[in-house]
């Protein structure tokens, strides 16, 4: 079964349930390079696909976060690669075909690529629970000179966060967007409006929503135009943060 179909069959997440939500994932072996041998596990999460990669070599077996996103079809994956400080490692560019997926991995900023080739060996399952703790930083960068993102969350009641948050383009230029408030939480879920202007002195918004994982913040805008002009251009607070402290 490809993995798009696997999300039909799922239970709709809600984080409000008591109990962890059983999600079928699918793993895959093969190679990376030709000869490095290495495991992918990815399952379906809220219009994600989350998972984690390990490897094994001779100083033993490593495995780091990955999330990313289906194609159209459900028949090829982008997928970014997370180390425990919220560096972005790798970029992973995949095609299913059967039941196999095949591509390449990409070190960002440089020619480095390597290829892949992963053939299914299972259906296993994720009990996907609430997170416990939402205080802390979550973070990504992608290299010394890429964009870079930082929130940091701090509980101030038992359903109200204080953000201090801020994202920067690539360099040189190092155009910042930033925020800072006070929002209340719903069920591992914030919401923030930004009103500003255009160039025409017209009125613009952005509506900003945050949602908390067990190893990440993914924050994205959900109206259809953002206001293009409310940062520095280019820069966004859209995102998947991973939690590094």
């Amino acid at each position: 079964m490809h993995i798009h179909k696997v999300g039909i069959l799922l239970m709709l997440l809600c984080f409000g349930s008591a109990q962890a939500q059983r999600i079928q994932g699918t793993t895959y072996a093969g190679t990376l390079g030709g000869n490095r041998p290495v495991r992918l596990t990815l399952y379906p999460v809220d219009g994600l696909y989350v998972g984690k990669v390990k490897r094994f070599d001779d100083s033993g077996k490593t495995s780091t976060l990955v999330v990313g996103r289906a194609g159209v079809e459900g028949e090829s994956f982008e997928l970014r690669e997370y180390t425990q400080d919220g560096t972005i490692t790798a970029n992973w560019q995949l095609q299913l075909q059967g039941d196999s997926l095949k591509g390449k991995k990409y070190i960002p900023y440089t020619d480095q690529q390597g290829r892949v080739r992963l053939s299914k060996e299972k259906h296993t399952y994720l009990g996907l629970k609430k997170p416990e703790h939402l205080e802390g930083d979550y973070g990504y960068q992608i290299g010394e000179e890429g964009p870079q993102g930082l929130f940091s969350i701090t509980k101030i009641g038992p359903d109200r966060i204080a953000i201090d948050a801020v994202a920067v383009t690539s360099a040189p230029a190092r155009n910042i967007a930033a925020y800072q408030d006070t929002v209340s939480l719903m069920h591992h879920r914030f919401e923030h409006k930004f009103i500003g202007p255009t160039d025409d002195d017209v009125p613009c918004e952005i509506d900003l929503e945050g949602v908390f994982y067990s190893d990440f913040l993914r924050v994205r805008y959900t109206n259809t135009n953002p206001c293009p002009f409310y940062f520095g251009h280019r820069a966004t607070l859209e995102g998947i943060f991973k939690k590094i402290r």
